[in-house]
Formats: structure tokens, sequence, C-alpha cells
């Protein structure tokens, strides 16, 4: 994305078939009070749906056009391209939309994939090495569908130009996230404006996640995985997590072999490994920090499990991913 031009950023919303309405509606207000608050008009849109798989000849979205993709101009640039998913992503068979995402993916648009959206980034192969967040539904299947890649229960993440949302309103918070990379003088006033004292950050967790993730395993061994995540910062023992989960350390010891082919501590590793992945990759914070708020105190073993787990230092994890995604340029162009 071109920060350095200051006319106009333009948003292509891509809508699946069972697109979320509710999705699209903050999406589009959130711009619509950024642009409020702007000298001129910053921000601008268009709806368009894919004709190569729906047949419809005219949609109206809230008394607004929505364009078929045919009808765009081959030469219209776009500087995001967001992709509205539907309820079920086993429906999304048009390949119509791949070309046109891609190649403005390449013409260094960002894009965005809001809940079965991520399926289509994901088939394209633009999620490798990103971590992505989709709604806790559809967590299972998309996870055994594309075991390679790197899914989290988030709300949302960015990785070098790409924004995955779990959806629903989770979406605001991902929203106000990008126009304050764009715009962060407005972002205050427009907090304000939408009654929020402050956005949740994307790596907040999906109310619930672990729940479905995990269903099915009992009462105490679910408890125990929610100590863990609640507590990755400041690590607790396993005597404590046994305890308030209603089991003695033996009987937690065992309920994590049985289910998950694990012990509880070495889990408890490797969820703090994973947070700490998705701050390397997806922040610019340093390294001894990203290890501090992973509950490491030591950055040499941080290091060393980061790599025993991973296969690559923090480091070389972290060069790797500018390495391989910064085609685009735009990292460089990013202003603060």
């Amino acid at each position: 994305m071109n920060f350095n031009k200051l006319q106009s950023f333009k948003f292509c919303f891509l809508l699946e078939q069972g697109f979320s309405q509710l999705s699209l509606a903050l999406m589009l207000e959130t711009l619509k009070q950024a642009n409020d608050f702007l000298p001129e008009k910053l921000y601008s849109h268009v709806l368009v749906f894919d004709d190569s798989h729906l047949s419809h000849s005219k949609i109206v979205y809230q008394n607004e056009a929505v364009k078929p993709m045919s009808a765009l101009s081959q030469d219209e640039g776009f500087d995001l391209i967001v992709v509205l998913g539907g309820n079920h992503h086993q429906q999304q068979a048009s390949q119509g939309p791949d070309s046109f995402i891609r190649h403005h993916y390449l013409k260094g648009a960002w894009l965005v994939a809001l809940e079965t959206g991520v399926h289509r980034l994901a088939s394209l192969g633009l999620l490798k090495n990103k971590p992505v967040s989709c709604h806790a539904n559809y967590l299972k299947d998309l996870s055994e569908q594309y075991p390679r890649l790197h899914f989290n229960t988030n709300i949302f993440s960015f990785s070098h130009g790409i924004y995955t949302c779990a959806g629903g309103l989770a979406t605001a918070d991902m929203m106000l996230d990008l126009i304050d990379r764009i715009t962060p003088v407005i972002s205050q006033r427009l907090y304000a404006q939408l009654v929020v004292d402050k956005p949740r950050t994307g790596d907040a967790t999906q109310k619930g996640a672990l729940k479905k993730q995990f269903s099915g395993l009992g009462k105490s061994l679910i408890n125990a995985i929610e100590l863990m995540e609640s507590n990755l910062s400041e690590p607790l023992e396993m005597q404590e997590i046994a305890f308030h989960s209603g089991v003695s350390t033996r009987q937690l010891e065992r309920l994590f072999q049985k289910h998950l082919a694990n012990s509880p501590k070495k889990f408890y590793l490797q969820l703090r490994l994973k947070h700490a992945r998705d701050k390397i990759i997806n922040t610019s914070h340093s390294i001894l920090d990203v290890a501090l708020s992973c509950g490491f105190t030591a950055p040499t073993h941080f290091s060393k499990c980061y790599k025993d787990f991973f296969g690559m230092s923090p480091r070389q994890d972290r060069s790797a991913m500018f390495d391989g995604q910064n085609t685009n340029g735009w990292i460089d162009r990013l202003v603060c």
C-alpha cells in the first residue's frame, strides 16, 4: 500500500455468497467516521461481487450499488482488497476472484480476509508463514485442510500487508487498528466518536474459542488450558494449575497424555512459544520484549526453546519473514 500519497485510499470489498452484513456494516461505518475527522475525504470504497459465481444481475446493499467484478476496469487500482467470506467455505468453489486478488496484492495492495474469506487467501498460498486468525467455528476444518498454516484463536492478526479476522464485532477492532496505521492522527477522536476507550489488540482471544477447539476433552482439561492461555507472561506452577482445575498434578499429567499426547509442562511451553512467534512475525517489538512478555526471563533460554520448537532462532525467523514477504515494499513506505 502506498502511504506516501495523500489524495485517497481506495478499498474494494469483495462480497462472497452469504457474506456477513454485520462485518461489512462495521467496516463501512468506521471508514465513514474516519472521513468525518479528516480535512478531505481520504477513504473511498467499491462493493463488488463475483458474477462468475453469482448470477444476480443487480445487487443493492443499503441503497449502494454492488458492481459485478467483470464491470471493473482492468487498470482500476485498489489499495486494499477485503474478502468477506460466506457461511460455509466449502461452498466457495468459484475461482473468479483469485487472479484479481493476486494481481492487486503483487501490485502492493493490502488484503483483509474475514471469517471464511481466510479460506480464499489460504487456497492462494498467501498465508504461508503468517499468523492466521479465523472464527473458532471454522478453526478445526481449516486447520485440517491447511495443516502447515499457523492458525490461532486471536480476534485478528496482521503480517506483511495481510489481515485475517474472526469477523463479528472483532471487525471493528481490526478496522480501528488498520486506520491507526494509515491515519494515526485521528485515532483518539475516532475512539471517542465510537465510544471506545481503546480497541482490543489482535492478540485478544476469541471468547469460547478454547471450548470449541478442545470440546469433548473434559472440564478439568479445558480449565487447565484456559489457565495456561490466561497466564502466558507469568507462567503458573503445575501444582497451581492442577489445584484450580480440580485435579491432582498426577491426574493432570494423565489427562494431557491421554487426550493431547503431551505433558502439561511441554504443552504450556509450546503455547508460550506460539504466542511469542505471533509477536516475532507480527510486531516490531524487540526480541527481549517478546521473550519477557511470554514468560521467559533469560533471552538465551528463550532463543534455545524457540529454535528447538520452530527450527530457527527468533532473529532468523523474523529475518526470513521480511526477506520473503517484502517484495511489495510496503514496509518501506509505512509512516508512523
